[in-house]
């Protein structure tokens, strides 16, 4: 089970999915692992599917390698700070926290997702009412 979840969740991180809290959920719920080894377990899972999905990403000439530039220093720094912290707040507080990031990750996504989904609606009913007006 834990294979098929693996290759699963690799997969859609591979695509460009968020799948890392996910992966986070499963190992804390499922195999009962604490949050901070399983964030931990996630970064190393996140990192061993980046590497594969570069090759692809490298082929297609999908990055902006200026852009990864300007941002990895920061990133890694602001990384090693994040995990400072969070060995800092109890796992409880940790835990909390991250669900409620998922929670509002979730609600931003459905929110974008019902004002696009209108705006498609709306767009299409004006073209409707211009194709008959043209008639």
């Amino acid at each position: 089970m834990d294979i098929a979840v693996s290759l699963i969740l690799g997969a859609m991180c591979g695509m460009g999915v968020g799948s890392a809290g996910l992966f986070v959920t499963y190992l804390v719920l499922s195999l009962g692992m604490e949050q901070l080894p399983a964030q931990g377990t996630n970064l190393a899972f996140f990192l061993c599917a980046a590497a594969a999905s570069l090759p692809v990403h490298l082929k297609k000439r999908k990055l902006d390698t200026a852009l990864i530039m300007k941002i990895a220093l920061p990133a890694a720094a602001f990384s090693v700070l994040g995990s400072y912290i969070g060995t800092l707040i109890p796992g409880t507080a940790l835990r909390k926290a991250f669900g409620f990031l998922l929670c509002a990750a979730g609600i931003n996504a459905a929110v974008r997702c019902v004002r696009e989904f209108l705006s498609s609606r709306k767009k299409k009913k004006s073209e409707n009412i211009a194709k008959t007006l043209d008639k």
